[in-house]
């Protein structure tokens, strides 16, 4: 992985402080920062799938086993985010970034929809209750952007 072919892979996941400011309550802060932590999590696995290394920041083993148990020793999900919204990887020739921006997004309309099937009754909600959510929906699916580079390094 450290050879002199590498390229670095940085990755950000935002814009977080427009993300975050939407909160009205402390635990609407809390839902948005472990929603972005969860997110980072999932680009993590994506680049570690196609044989990537993680630089900086090191993860946490048991959060990243949480979000994709590969084991029947997982029993529940990460109870608190603790992966910010950016990372740098080693990768090789060949590191396909529009997979980690696509495995995001698969990951992020997967929540969207589990959401609207499983909190929503859409047949109890009035036309502009309705209108409303799939604004929502429309929204989530639109919001988030994923900046990232790759370029060669010497290691």
């Amino acid at each position: 992985m450290h050879n002199k072919n590498g390229l670095h892979f940085h990755f950000a996941l935002g814009p977080v402080q427009d993300f975050i400011a939407q909160a009205r309550r402390t635990r609407d802060f809390w839902a948005g920062s472990f929603l972005l932590s969860w997110l980072s999590g999932v680009a993590m696995l994506a680049v570690k799938k196609q044989g990537g290394k993680i630089l900086f920041p090191k993860p946490n083993t048991d959060y990243l086993e949480a979000i994709a148990p590969t084991t029947t020793t997982a029993t529940h999900g990460p109870q608190q985010g603790s992966i910010p919204n950016r990372f740098t990887a080693v990768v090789q020739q060949g590191f396909d970034a529009d997979y980690v921006r696509q495995t995001v997004l698969q990951a992020w309309n997967a929540l969207a929809e589990h959401i609207w099937t499983q909190d929503f009754d859409s047949t109890k909600l009035n036309e502009k209750q309705k209108s409303v959510a799939h604004y929502g929906a429309r929204v989530a699916k639109l919001y988030l952007t994923q900046p990232w580079a790759k370029r060669g390094c010497n290691r």
